[in-house]
């Protein structure tokens, strides 16, 4: 009887044997797997960081042109208010001379184009 009973002991021993080798090599496949997950979680924080580093030169930028765009747009408006001074100035001073010209002898219409010229 003892045979039977070693033979039982055996095969449980054998089986628990087989088991083990199953669960090491699921454990090994986990293992694995962890490494490759770590690996693709590292790639991540390296990206991550890539982009913050080109998000933040990129808001520096868009701060440098609004700020020029900003002293540009006063420049137009110091150029605009410039140029509407100096055509008022230019209209009233045509118009002072317009005023105060004279016709010519022979009372014909003043022609810009001809005042002064002699056509005949």
């Amino acid at each position: 009887m003892t045979a039977i009973k070693d033979i039982i002991d055996l095969t449980m021993e054998l089986r628990n044997k087989v088991k083990d080798r199953q669960l090491a090599a699921e454990i090994t496949r986990i293992q694995t797997l962890i490494s490759a997950l770590q690996s693709e979680h590292f790639t991540v924080i390296e990206k991550n960081t890539q982009l913050l580093s080109e998000n933040s030169d990129l808001k520096k930028q868009i701060s440098d042109c609004k700020s020029e765009l900003k002293m540009l747009e006063t420049k137009i408006a110091t150029l605009n208010q410039a140029h509407f001074e100096e055509i008022t100035k230019l209209k009233e001073k045509h118009k002072t001379e317009i005023m105060e010209m004279r016709l010519p002898e022979n009372n014909e219409p003043y022609d810009p184009l001809t005042y002064g010229l002699k056509t005949k």
